[in-house]
């Protein structure tokens, strides 16, 4: 898979078994004779705080719980810790409250991003198009989820203050199944200690998080954990629509609706075209699922009358040239989409978001850190989240430093578990919901995210192979945003509405 992706009452110690029963009193031969693992929580290491927040006009008084929820061997010997943070609403009846699991992607981030940018009771304000001049604070967030359901939101191992022990053992939990293991360990065992059994549950993953949620359902479901719903962030579920090379031409048909809305933001459509954005990117879907599909299906047999004519077509939509268009035969990447609309002016376009443009460095390429649309929050967040923790959280005993994103985890990564092919979770999306057909699934996608374009996740997700009952459990919204559409103030006002339809659904 290419890089450029890259581009979750304290008295005493409380162990949690993964097992229901120990393993050493069972006289059945084919069990294991290792170790049984267990996940604690010790008291001494968290911290606790009584907070309020105004949502939606109302005051809502809230606790919070920061700290490691560790794995041990029956030794006591921890084998790795995973950093939370939660927020639990007071006075509410735990049996009846919502409780989500959070946590962001990468793989490599930490889960700060949704908590201080989307759904937590705090974020940093005015982080959209223009990043804010020091020093940074954070605000009350009017549009955090709180008011509906309690959050944890969870630093996967090699993120945040997570860690394996022996530090050189993480890498083999930076896996896919291994990951989804560990983090459904984790959830199991928080809803054990904080009595949340009976809760209706969810989760919410951003990016590479989609891919772990998703994983996580299935996963949870044979641990006997049914989940009421999945919130999907800029969704990554088949990633062979990631792979962008001359056989495979569905990541280019895909990704022409999000070049097409942001050469309308641009101003760089053909002609003049004054057709709204909803209707440039439906146009644009339509011509991919038609002429242009057709024409990168003949491939080389495709006539030439016919060429010119879809090479003419994909210049008006997308604001590049006939002479590039050409030259890469039909096939815009978003490594040749980003450096040419606006190569005349040495400007790279942003891939998370790209209705920002920057300057870069080298002739042929723009780095992940020349990126404008990552560039100008990344320092934002690690120093407002650093700052949060130790003054609001009151949590100091961290394992610094606090890992916003962690490239060695990405670079790491063993995508291996899906054999010769791509990763895909769709199989996984179809079994989770046909063995728990009450479960809600809420896409949310940016016009302008050029990482996971929206027409990918609409495609993923018209692709389940299951009746038109399972299809009305999910619920499919695109914003006028990049792939952190919640760092525009607009939006996550949008998202939080249509967020609080679907926990109330």
């Amino acid at each position: 898979m290419k890089k450029y992706l890259s581009y979750l009452a304290f008295l005493t110690m409380v162990t949690v078994r993964i097992y229901s029963e120990d393993a050493a009193t069972q006289d059945d031969d084919s069990v294991k004779t290792e170790s049984v693992k267990k996940w604690v929580i010790q008291p001494e290491k968290l911290s606790q705080t009584l907070q309020t927040v105004q949502i939606a006009g109302k005051q809502i008084s809230y606790n919070t719980t920061t700290g490691p929820l560790e794995l041990r061997d029956e030794k006591g010997e921890v084998k790795a810790s995973i950093f939370f943070v939660a927020y639990t609403k007071t006075k509410e009846d735990p049996d009846l409250r919502p409780i989500t699991f959070a946590f962001n992607g990468g793989p490599g981030a930490s889960s700060a991003w949704l908590n201080l940018g989307a759904f937590g009771p705090r974020k940093i304000p005015n982080l959209d198009l223009q990043s804010p001049s020091p020093p940074y604070h954070w605000v009350d967030n009017q549009d955090s989820i709180l008011d509906l359901t309690d959050l944890v939101f969870i630093d996967p191992v090699g993120t945040g203050f997570s860690y394996a022990e022996p530090l050189n053992t993480s890498k083999k939990f930076y896996e896919v199944e291994k990951d989804i293991e560990s983090m459904g360990d984790f959830i199991r065992d928080y809803i054990t200690y904080f009595n949340r059994w009976l809760s209706p549950k969810y989760l919410a993953g951003e990016s590479y998080g989609t891919t772990r949620a998703i994983g996580l359902a299935e996963h949870l479901q044979e641990e006997g954990i049914y989940l009421n719903g999945l919130v999907l962030v800029s969704v990554a579920v088949d990633y062979q629509n990631f792979l962008f090379q001359y056989d495979n031409n569905l990541p280019y048909l895909l990704s022409l609706p999000s070049y097409a809305a942001t050469a309308w933001y641009h101003k760089k459509l053909g002609g003049k075209d004054q057709s709204t954005l909803q209707e440039i990117t439906e146009r644009a879907k339509d011509f991919a699922y038609h002429d242009y599909c057709l024409a990168l299906l003949q491939g080389d047999k495709l006539p030439q009358d016919k060429k010119n004519q879809v090479v003419r077509t994909l210049s008006e939509f997308i604001g590049l040239t006939p002479e590039v268009i050409t030259r890469n035969n039909l096939r815009i990447s978003p490594d040749v989409f980003t450096l040419e609309l606006f190569k005349d002016q040495k400007q790279v376009v942003g891939s998370y978001d790209s209705r920002l443009i920057g300057y870069y460095t080298d002739g042929d390429r723009a780095s992940f850190e020349e990126d404008p649309s990552i560039k100008n929050i990344f320092g934002i967040f690690a120093g407002v989240f650093n700052a949060y923790l130790k003054q609001e959280l009151q949590y100091v005993d961290g394992y610094a430093p606090y890992k916003m994103l962690n490239s060695d985890v990405h670079n790491s990564w063993d995508f291996s578990s899906s054999g010769p092919f791509a990763l895909n979770m769709i199989q996984s999306i179809s079994r989770s919901m046909i063995l728990n057909p009450k479960l809600k699934i809420f896409v949310a996608s940016g016009y302008y995210d050029l990482i996971t374009p929206f027409s990918n996740a609409i495609y993923s997700f018209d692709h389940l192979n299951l009746p038109e009952s399972f299809h009305k459990n999910v619920t499919l919204e695109k914003y006028e945003a990049g792939h952190m559409m919640y760092l525009n103030p607009q939006v996550l006002q949008k998202l939080k509405m249509d967020l609080d339809k679907f926990y109330k659904k």
